[in-house]
């Protein structure tokens, strides 16, 4: 990823919690968020650095269900992530 900083909210109700990363364990943390079934919104992301999480988390969840896609959320542009209910119940 690029030197800028990148923020990412998980999307639930009523208000999303927000983090700023710098560390190596981001993909892992997005990866337990993921796991639990929310939905996570990263601002300033771009098209490569999406298909480069999608892999990642896919690698890491063991599955193929990741879905990446772009969005504005509360007035930021960026991507929206999350595991297909049907793929996150197999697991479990």
């Amino acid at each position: 990823m690029s030197n800028e900083n990148v923020t990412i909210r998980v999307i639930k109700d009523p208000d999303p919690s927000l983090i700023t990363y710098r560390h190596r364990g981001f993909y892992d943390h997005i990866a337990d968020i993921l796991a639990e079934g929310s939905k996570v919104f990263i601002q300033n992301m771009s098209r490569r650095q999406a298909s480069y999480a999608r892999k990642v988390l896919s690698n890491k969840l063991k599955t193929n269900e990741i879905i990446v896609m772009p969005a504005i959320y509360e007035g930021q542009e960026g991507y929206i992530l999350y595991v297909k209910k049907s793929d996150l119940k197999q697991e479990q």
